[in-house]
């Protein structure tokens, strides 16, 4: 009788901690409300071939940067990117800017720890967010409106905050799982929700290792994703129009050639300028961050740095992150090796985040290519050089 007591603890204690580690199904937790300070400097931009409607831009070339072979990548057991050889970052040639004839798709994918990199399929989304999630780490939403071919992942579960930044670009939702403030968002919202825990759903994702006790392996692919998300019924067209638009901007600010985000003792994260493309190699935890199938280095044309009054979940046990990304606050733009402060809104939940130059009422114009709009704890270092 006290083995099979022994065998039942030990049993629960396997399933608690379980539980924990993926933080997905815990107990409902509320979050304090509070406000976060609005703060306004001067910059100025040159723009020029801007309109108000943004045509699709197919970027003519391809510029490459070769990195020494002496910088290092990230330790990985994945075959695909175990390569002596030097890498390159490139401006995908596929790279088109968002119209608003396809409804985009927003992914939820891991990027905690070496099991869930290198990721796969990034450098096809126009806009990628990179956030806090849990225990000091990020997850990352791209955002696609072009479906292409080929994986992407590791697909994870939602949060809420990660939900108020993706609605506004009016996406298909893709994640497996949520938090209770998630779940308790989508359902109150009727979000367009693709979630890999949903029977019906079971199809559109898969794991590429045979390790049952890696959570971090779950993938879906383009393929599937175009073939399915039409019979779950929801609308085909966008009903918000892109948030930015495309220009040959040359801001007038401060020469900056690499930045640096202090997310939390474990974890940093960066961008490292090339002047001879134009392009800002990703660096993740002091390395080279680099895709899964390609083995090249992902690459940005513009940065958003936003920080966000951040905090944890009060009396949550899974140690959740909230934010107060709807009210006010401020930030910097690099694009072009320059830097300029910024500031940003957002009025209530769903709505676009409208971002200006500090001091002025100029919305910030992009330069064509990938953006990255890392959003950061008001309170965290960011070293600029």
């Amino acid at each position: 009788m006290k083995k099979l007591l022994t065998l039942i603890i030990a049993g629960s204690l396997v399933f608690m901690i379980s539980c924990t580690k993926n933080s997905d199904i815990t107990e409902d937790t509320s979050s304090e409300e509070t406000t976060t300070e609005q703060t306004t400097t001067a910059a100025t931009i040159v723009v020029t071939d801007t309109s108000t409607t943004t045509p699709p831009v197919t970027t003519s070339a391809k510029p490459e940067i070769t990195l020494p072979s002496t910088q290092t990548t990230q330790e990985t057991t994945v075959k695909e990117t175990q390569k002596e050889t030097e890498k390159k970052i490139t401006l995908a040639d596929y790279f088109i800017a968002p119209g608003n004839s396809q409804r985009p798709v927003a992914i939820m994918i891991d990027n905690e720890g070496l099991k869930s990199y290198p990721q796969g399929g990034l450098e096809k989304a126009q806009i990628v967010y990179e956030i806090i999630a849990e225990w000091g780490e990020t997850r990352l939403v791209p955002i696609f409106y072009e479906y292409s071919k080929g994986n992407i992942g590791p697909v994870r579960s939602a949060r809420h905050y990660y939900l108020q930044f993706a609605m506004e670009y009016d996406p298909v939702f893709v994640h497996i799982g949520f938090s209770p403030q998630a779940q308790t968002m989508i359902k109150n919202n009727n979000l367009p929700s693709l979630n890999g825990l949903t029977p019906s759903n079971y199809g559109v994702f898969f794991d590429i290792t045979n390790d049952p006790k890696n959570w971090q392996d779950t993938y879906t692919k383009f393929e599937l994703l175009v073939n399915h998300i039409p019979k779950l019924g929801y609308r085909k067209e966008p009903a918000k129009e892109f948030p930015f638009e495309y220009g040959e901007v040359v801001l007038a600010g401060d020469k900056v050639n690499s930045i640096e985000l202090v997310y939390s003792r474990w974890y940093t994260a960066g961008f490292s300028y090339d002047h001879d493309t134009d392009l800002y190699a990703r660096i993740r935890k002091g390395s080279y961050h680099v895709d899964r199938y390609t083995g090249d280095v992902l690459a940005a044309r513009n940065i958003i740095v936003q920080k966000v009054k951040t905090y944890g979940i009060k009396n949550d046990t899974a140690g959740r992150m909230t934010m107060d990304n709807v009210g006010k606050g401020s930030g910097y733009f690099l694009t072009g090796g320059e830097c300029v402060e910024i500031t940003w809104e957002k009025t209530s939940d769903f709505t676009q985040t409208i971002y200006r130059l500090k001091d002025t009422d100029a919305r910030l114009t992009l330069n064509p290519g990938q953006t990255w709009i890392m959003v950061v704890a008001d309170d965290s270092r960011i070293i600029l050089e």
